[in-house]
């Protein structure tokens, strides 16, 4: 992940001139963690009145440059159908080694992710050499 993306948005935020939603949402984050709060989708919405879906990319993307993490912590709502769900917590994480691990940990896990769906679905477009090779490499990354 760019640090010049990271850098853009903390100037944006230190600036005053924010004009991302993914500036806004981290700006909003910062002023929590200084409450050692954190925030969900359905707050997130009500208070910025974005969609949820772009405040879910918003999210990821943040979630992906490490600035913020899932912290454990779940919200309990009810549905239109008065059915419980679940949204998880998200914090801003003021630390820069620990965004550094963040963001090294989610692009493992994707990787990962990517790793397996690639052996499985596309086998028959692979060289047997190549499938033995990423078979061989995930086979140890999960040691």
């Amino acid at each position: 992940m760019s640090t010049a993306q990271i850098k853009t948005l903390m100037t944006q935020i230190e600036s005053g001139d924010i004009n991302s939603n993914e500036a806004k949402l981290l700006e909003h984050f910062i002023e929590l963690e200084k409450k050692e709060q954190g925030d969900s989708l359905p707050k997130l919405h009500q208070k910025f009145q974005m969609s949820k879906a772009t405040i879910v990319a918003r999210l990821s993307a943040l979630e992906d440059k490490g600035l913020i993490y899932k912290t454990g912590e779940v919200e309990k709502r009810k549905d239109s159908l008065d059915r419980p769900v679940y949204y998880s917590v998200y914090k801003y994480q003021p630390d820069l080694l620990e965004q550094e691990t963040n963001r090294y940990n989610i692009d493992d896990a994707k990787y990962q992710k990517w790793l397996k769906s690639g052996l499985k679905r596309f086998p028959h477009q692979m060289s047997d050499k190549l499938e033995t090779l990423l078979q061989n490499e995930l086979t140890e990354e999960l040691k």
